[in-house]
């Protein structure tokens, strides 16, 4: 097994997370923990910010992060979900000779609406997030993270451990794992969860016009850890007294 490494982030979140699924409006109901995808797209601004805003082959930059990072997971010890009104621009989507404000008449009605968009507020404001790769030094752009989700979604660097994942593999693990830490349904069956359907880490899901490759994942409720009996192909990691359940694929 070639070697592999993993940062584990302790982020501090200074308003709540809105992440909405793929294809949906954006008044969707948001997910209660940011998806491997997001945070892809979180570590890709500090890892390619310089060619943030470019499109190759109408590709997001954050695809090519793929070839680096095998996994990535976020937990949290509990959190909210809730809702709030939201003001929404329309001129991007009017048509151009709508696009200048008629000085006489005032601003056009369609210029902008309103949503309702969902939120996840954490506890004590902390989301702690598991990356793993065989790049140690892509991993030590977790430094950089500063925004999760929208641009809006402003986040601090409150912890970082950056070590080989080997040395924290339990190797006789318990018949039931607590974790704060979303899993898989492929390689666990947990209780105190709700399933979700979240967008993977696949190419796909990172260009336009390509079909959102999704995964079932379980979530802990909104207080407290799952309790989750590990299935086949399946590694356990305890980190900080943390534990995390991957799939043994992350680590090949």
């Amino acid at each position: 097994m070639a070697e592999h490494y993993f940062a584990l982030i302790e982020l501090q979140t200074f308003s709540p997370i809105s992440i909405s699924a793929p294809l949906t409006y954006l008044s969707s109901p948001a997910y209660p923990l940011p998806p491997p995808t997001t945070l892809m797209g979180a570590l890709a601004y500090p890892t390619l910010r310089d060619s943030l805003n470019e499109l190759e082959q109408g590709c997001s930059t954050a695809e090519k992060l793929l070839e680096h990072v095998t996994y990535a997971v976020a937990g949290a010890g509990g959190y909210i979900i809730s809702r709030s009104i939201e003001r929404m621009y329309n001129t991007i989507y009017q048509k151009p000779n709508r696009w200048i404000i008629d000085k006489t008449h005032g601003p056009h009605p369609l210029r902008w609406s309103i949503l309702v968009a969902g939120y996840a507020q954490y506890l004590n404001n902390s989301l702690y997030v598991l990356y793993i790769s065989k790049d140690k030094k892509i991993l030590h752009n977790v430094y950089g993270i500063s925004r999760v989700g929208k641009k809006e979604g402003v986040v601090s660097i409150e912890r970082v451990l950056i070590d080989e994942v080997n040395k924290y593999i339990v190797r006789d693990p318990p018949s039931v794992i607590e974790t704060i830490f979303y899993t898989p349904s492929y390689i666990a069956e947990c209780q105190f969860a709700r399933l979700y359907s979240m967008p993977m880490l696949h190419k796909n899901n990172f260009c336009r016009g390509l079909r959102p490759q999704l995964q079932d994942f379980y979530v802990p409720l909104e207080l407290g850890r799952m309790v989750c009996r590990v299935l086949g192909d399946a590694i356990v990691l305890n980190i900080e007294d943390l534990s995390i359940i991957i799939p043994e694929g992350a680590v090949r």
